[in-house]
């Protein structure tokens, strides 16, 4: 016998296998026969104990037939089978559960048609083709309603029916009626002025309701420390046509020490530690102490942001002291830094926005890494400012957007008149989106996108190597170009850039194994110049790919990236990261 008469007898096996098992009959228990249409339909030990009775249990031995058909209804109905059919055979009960009901339609009905029309886009989008089950219905239902909560229908109210048949899903909304937030009634804090808390809301009592924004609200509490955890009470009127908030406060204690510890391929031992008050005075100050340390740096720094001001609570005095040790492979830059800036914070309709400017002493060395004789000191004054805006879309993830986008401009000018030796203005934007792109298989796939230009101007006549590494730019590191070591690039000896511009390109699968894990694949690439508003024709890249855990303790992840670039006269080689921590 050939292979080829091999190969066929298997496929004609197989067939004739498949056949057999398209139709499954199984006596359950003595007075219970099922005959399954399917050959994966099955019923767990419990199940069976439910229909069949437990001959452990006195009272529960023997289950009548009348009782086991209704309970076998409800599990027929949480596998899908909507229409099973029981014919009684003597004392004999046969059950044929028929086919299982997937979602072909679902038809929104309401006195507001776009409203209708965008839930049954969204709404079919998601689950076409599901099972149909309770636990469906339920989730289209909660569903809808956090659609219309998040656009101005706090009072909203959502009811599904369902033709197994044809499977078809009607969903009703009721109670359409647009809210404004209106004015919180908050409960009193001892100590604290009125408006101490009115940073935190991401919105004003003439914005309109949204869920999503309450939600906001809720986690900058509890991510700032000044409470530990706060909730909100709503109450619908519809009779008067009225809404209202309430909000409780948790506020636990007001200092907090916290500990960590951690590891990576790139710092290798690491350590982080955190003292703050964080509700201190009447408006609600924040005092912090913080160190972090590993092998390549080392940060400690004293900040204190203080509100004092009743009437404008998002407004205050930020000022902090750092001292900073950064040991890399081709400079070494030690930094102390006191920084008495004036803050601003602001919210929009969809973001939220975040000044911070002011004076800033300097004093400091560096020196290349092989030249220890060479060091140079720094002792400068300097005006850096800062403006940060995020989506809200983005903010309200906890631990690791998958939407919305978040854009960050830095600047940093010093002069003769500061005490630097030539005038110099560092400019750094960086932008980062993140789009949802759909369903893929169990999980989400997201594709994000960061672009980062930055350029440090100086006259013509400075020289490249004669400025500290803080101005200049490199690259490389689990957080820039991935397939090469952390500030390797550009690769002139740690002389650094005055001008970089990057783009980085990776797409998201969630729920990968279970829904803490996700893969990634990326491209980072970046170009990099030794004059300022110029980059050189090198290009730097690294695809690559990898697996994140979102841990209880922070994001691990691990990956393997290539190092490439166009002009590359040798193999860069492989590089391969394990860590905690690490960002797009």
């Amino acid at each position: 016998m050939n292979h080829v008469t091999l190969f066929f007898l298997f496929i004609f096996i197989s067939l004739l296998s498949g056949c057999a098992t398209t139709k499954q009959d199984e006596r359950v228990c003595p007075k219970i026969f099922i005959h399954a249409d399917k050959s994966d339909f099955e019923l767990s030990d419990t199940e069976k104990r439910l229909i069949c009775g437990d001959p452990e249990e006195d009272a529960y031995k023997v289950i009548p037939s009348y009782q086991a058909s209704y309970m076998l209804t409800g599990l027929l109905q949480s596998k899908g089978y909507s229409t099973p059919r029981f014919e009684y055979a003597g004392d004999l009960l046969h059950v044929y559960p028929g086919n299982q009901s997937f979602v072909e339609k679902i038809t929104v009905v309401s006195d507001h048609e776009s409203d209708s029309k965008m839930v049954e886009k969204e709404m079919f989008r998601k689950f076409k083709g599901e099972v149909i089950t309770p636990k469906l219905l339920d989730a289209i239902e909660a569903q809808s309603l956090t659609y219309l909560r998040n656009n101005t229908y706090p009072c909203a109210k959502v009811s599904s029916t369902v033709d197994a048949t044809l499977g078809e899903v009607t969903v009703t909304l009721k109670d359409l009626i647009p809210f404004q937030f209106g004015e919180i009634k908050k409960e009193t804090v001892s100590g604290l002025e009125p408006t101490a808390f009115d940073r935190f809301y991401p919105f004003t009592s003439g914005d309109y309701f949204s869920e999503r924004d309450l939600t906001l609200a809720e986690k900058r509490f509890t991510r700032a420390g000044v409470v530990q955890g706060t909730y909100f009470q709503e109450s619908c009127d519809l009779k008067n046509n009225s809404f209202s908030l309430s909000q409780q406060f948790i506020l636990g204690t007001s200092r907090t020490i916290r500990l960590g510890i951690g590891a990576s391929t790139e710092l290798g031992p690491m350590f982080r530690g955190k003292w703050s008050n964080q509700r201190s005075g009447p408006m609600a100050s924040l005092w912090e102490f913080n160190v972090q340390l590993s092998f390549k740096n080392q940060f400690a720094s004293f900040t204190s942001d203080r509100y004092m001001w009743s009437d404008s609570p998002r407004r205050s005095l930020l000022t902090s002291v750092e001292l900073e040790r950064d040991n890399q492979t081709t400079y070494e830059e030690i930094t102390a830094k006191f920084k008495p800036h004036m803050k601003w914070t602001r919210d929009g309709s969809s973001r939220q926005w975040i000044w911070t400017t002011g004076p800033t002493l300097i004093a400091g060395s560096y020196k290349s890494a092989t030249n220890d004789s060479d060091t140079k000191r720094i002792n400068t004054g300097a005006l850096e400012g800062k403006l940060e805006t995020t989506s809200h879309e983005y903010e309200v993830y906890d631990l690791h957007p998958e939407s919305g986008n978040t854009l960050n401009f830095n600047f940093d000018f010093r002069h003769p008149s500061f005490g630097f030796v030539d005038p110099l203005l560092k400019l750094n934007l960086t932008y980062l989106t993140l789009l949802h792109l759909g369903e893929l298989g169990r999980g989400e796939a997201i594709g994000g996108i960061r672009l980062t230009t930055a350029t440090t101007w100086v006259p013509d006549k400075v020289e490249l190597a004669s400025l500290p590494p803080s101005v200049k730019f490199y690259g490389g590191g689990s957080d820039d170009v991935r397939g090469y070591k952390l500030s390797s690039l550009p690769s002139n000896n740690g002389l650094g850039a005055l001008t970089k511009l990057s783009l980085k390109f990776e797409f998201r699968k969630t729920y990968v194994f279970i829904p803490t894990i996700e893969s990634f694949t990326f491209v980072d690439t970046t170009y990099f110049g030794e004059r300022p508003w110029e980059v050189e024709n090198r290009l730097w890249y690294s695809p690559g790919t990898g697996l994140r855990w979102l841990s209880p303790i922070g994001i691990v992840q691990g990956f393997w990236a290539r190092a490439l670039s166009n002009e590359s006269v040798k193999d860069n080689g492989n590089l391969f990261y394990l860590g905690l921590g690490g960002v797009f």
